[in-house]
């Protein structure tokens, strides 16, 4: 699928500057040289930033396409950064998130990356299976109250839940109204995704 085409044409080049993925405030540490695969959730706002200065040549306009939509990239307000919003696609699935970059001198080059928008968790009642809520969700890193990447601690979870967090161990305690209070074992965060 190629949904972006910002140059028909017009030959392809393999320098792609660095790109930045950020959630909540925080660095998702993923460049254009890199091969991983993104984790995220539905719906998620992300910001997409590339310095300026790690571009090889002349940047005419930058493109990110995911699911059918397209962004375009704009100079930030010091004229260091070009950045977009994007939002993930609200279903859980595959997909790819293509930037394509268009160089003053017409050459274009593209990066992909494969997304993996995982669903929202549940707080499941283990005799009945049936979700629990309302219910209160704290994180804590190394027993404390986790305030870092600007996420909502504790997230109050009326059906769903979920937080982009940065790499980590972590654990959860839950409160539900008529349930004993739970604290999970330590959960390993290694893709940004609780």
């Amino acid at each position: 699928q190629e949904p972006l085409d910002l140059c028909p044409g017009c030959p392809r080049v393999t320098e792609i500057p660095d790109f930045y993925f950020y959630a909540n405030n925080g660095l998702l540490e993923l460049k254009a040289t890199d091969n991983n695969e993104l984790f995220l959730l539905p719906n998620y706002n992300l910001l997409i930033k590339s310095p300026k200065s790690s571009a090889s040549k002349v940047i005419s306009l930058i493109g990110v396409a995911i699911n059918g939509q397209n962004y375009f990239f704009s100079l930030d307000g010091a004229g260091n950064f070009y950045q977009s919003d994007f939002s993930v696609p609200g279903s859980p699935g595959r997909y790819n998130l293509i930037i394509s970059v268009l160089y003053s001198d017409k050459t274009l080059a593209k990066k992909s990356w494969p997304v993996e928008v995982l669903p929202w968790g549940k707080i499941i009642d283990n005799l009945s299976g049936q979700n629990i809520k309302p219910a209160e969700i704290t994180v804590l890193k190394d027993g404390q109250l986790f305030n870092g990447w600007g996420a909502v601690n504790p997230l109050t979870a009326s059906d769903f839940y979920g937080a982009m967090l940065p790499l980590g161990r972590y654990t959860l305690q839950v409160k539900a109204s008529g349930y004993q209070n739970y604290v999970s074992s330590e959960i390993i965060i290694d893709n940004y995704v609780l």
